[in-house]
């Protein structure tokens, strides 16, 4: 059996598609280089396809040729998961399935595929194993619970038909979980690094075209998707999602993630291939179409589970500390390193001038914020006088101002933006300056050039900027300012090197925090 899969649909005439699909089983040939492993799992429920959507003769914008076919390939779903990441699990009690969990920012999502049976769903390639294997198929009524069966925030919601339903929509969901909405999917590409990376970093290992990925648990399967006529297209290509919106009364939104094969394109640094792009995005599509499920917990008031999403990469065997910036409440974690305590993550205040990584709300929250030496300093004074006047006066020139030590900067009160003494303090402490990168770096995440991490400092390689324009260089570098006296100087850590840079900087560039308690 063999599956075309492309991304613009075209009509073909169906005996073609007959004979081509005649020709293909016969071959017995197969259109991922994957192999088939054995399946193994304890949810052996899946029933059989039910009746078919309602007929839409409106074509998707992203499809391919394909044929009917069924196939017995097997695989064991364990590997579908990331073995570093701590699931949770929540079991369906409609039909006992259960699903593995996951945390990411401040949402649990399942980490696998809906497969609750219900009329307008379907088994991809019809084949009962493949419902155990990639979760079921849905048409948008029955992704909304149009009929009403499980609460009435979807009621009515189908094929031709215009939707007023909730924002909050729980659709064929369990009890306590919800059809993701555009925001909370629009969330999770932004903590996935945004949408040019985002399908690299939520697909799954095994069954894409590249073995990398899945870093945050999501593990997104290529299921492809069906059109109501019958055909399944992208398996082994695509991922697709129903979100709760509407777009008119034959068209609703969903979530899509694919391997671009050939459009793929390699940053080159070094002579190195440092990132492929892996593009993520919202497509309306025919409500006839179906497509994959992935429910989103309801918010519980006052949950303490939920934590700042930037300590997942932290050293969950490490003793930090913590500490409260009381101007906003943010919690961080912190190091004693030597004779110093410094903020083991980077400051996320929100400031006037302060960027997000590639302009994405949730980079603030995986990394921090990212500020012009003007607001470093607090040049306006409203913290203290410290750096009053250090604003931006050109390439490598000469700040008119004086700081005066300790730099409060823009830290929370009783910490400081540290000095280059106080960073040479830091990189004696750890063993000198030509090692501190190895020992300060974090043990994941880097390009290559991983650090030891030994004294829970967590340097992470957020990307470095000159005048808020990111690099195109990903998980290679990092920096932060420090409160030199009269010039902007930065602390730099390569993904290359095992030593540390120290250097003057041009003040129009923006660089990270980290603060140094008094």
């Amino acid at each position: 059996m063999k599956n075309k899969n492309k991304l613009a649909p075209f009509l073909l005439n169906i005996s073609v598609v007959a004979f081509f699909s005649a020709c293909l089983v016969a071959c017995g040939s197969d259109s991922s280089s994957n192999p088939d492993l054995s399946f193994s799992t304890e949810n052996s429920s899946a029933g059989t396809n039910s009746s078919a959507a309602n007929s839409n003769n409106d074509k998707p914008s992203s499809s391919s040729s394909t044929v009917r076919a069924t196939s017995s390939s097997s695989f064991s779903k364990a590997l579908f998961l990331n073995e570093n990441i701590s699931y949770g699990e929540i079991t369906d009690e409609r039909d006992g399935q259960t699903y593995k969990t996951v945390l990411i920012g401040s949402r649990y999502w399942m980490a696998e595929n809906l497969n609750f049976k219900t009329e307008n769903s379907y088994c991809v390639n019809d084949n009962d194993t493949l419902c155990l294997k990639y979760g079921r198929l849905y048409a948008w009524s029955a992704a909304m619970d149009s009929a009403g069966a499980f609460s009435t925030n979807g009621l009515n919601c189908g094929n031709g038909k215009k939707c007023t339903a909730d924002s909050i929509v729980r659709g064929v969901c369990p009890q306590g979980w919800h059809l993701p909405n555009y925001s909370e999917f629009s969330a999770l590409y932004g903590y996935a690094g945004g949408i040019r990376i985002a399908t690299r970093t939520l697909k799954t290992r095994y069954e894409w075209g590249g073995g990398h990925g899945n870093e945050l648990g999501f593990s997104a399967v290529p299921a492809g998707y069906r059109e109501d006529e019958g055909y399944y297209y992208s398996l082994k290509k695509g991922a697709y999602f129903w979100l709760n919106s509407e777009s008119y009364e034959t068209h609703a939104q969903w979530a899509q993630m694919y391997d671009p094969g050939e459009l793929r394109a390699n940053t080159y640094y070094n002579g190195d291939i440092i990132t492929d792009w892996y593009f993520a995005e919202f497509r309306t599509q025919p409500k006839s179409n179906a497509a994959s499920v992935r429910c989103v917990r309801d918010s519980i008031p006052g949950d303490t589970t939920i934590k700042p999403f930037s300590w997942r990469y932290m050293d969950p065997e490490f003793s930090y500390g913590t500490m409260t910036d009381e101007r906003d409440g943010r919690v961080y974690r912190t190091t004693t390193i030597g004779s110093q305590t410094w903020m083991a993550e980077n400051l996320n205040f929100k400031t006037e001038h302060g960027r997000c990584l590639h302009r994405v709300d949730e980079n603030c929250e995986k990394y921090g914020t990212v500020y012009p030496w003007s607001d470093a300093t607090d040049s306006i004074a409203e913290f203290s006088d410290n750096g009053k006047g250090c604003g931006y006066i050109g390439f490598h020139g000469t700040a008119p101002c004086e700081i005066t030590y300790p730099a409060r900067g823009i830290c929370p009160q009783g910490w400081h933006l540290p000095s280059t003494e106080e960073f040479s303090t830091l990189f004696e402490a750890v063993g000198g300056q030509e090692v501190a990168g190895k020992m300060l770096k974090s043990k994941t995440e880097w390009y290559s050039g991983i650090g030891l991490d030994s004294f829970g400092f967590t340097a992470r390689p957020a990307d470095n900027f000159y005048d808020y324009s990111p690099s195109t260089v990903l998980r290679t570098k990092t920096g932060f300012w420090s409160s030199n006296k009269s010039t902007a100087v930065i602390i730099s850590f390569d993904y290359k090197q095992d030593s540390v840079f120290v250097g003057e900087q041009d003040n129009r560039s923006v660089w990270y925090i980290r603060c140094l308690k008094d």
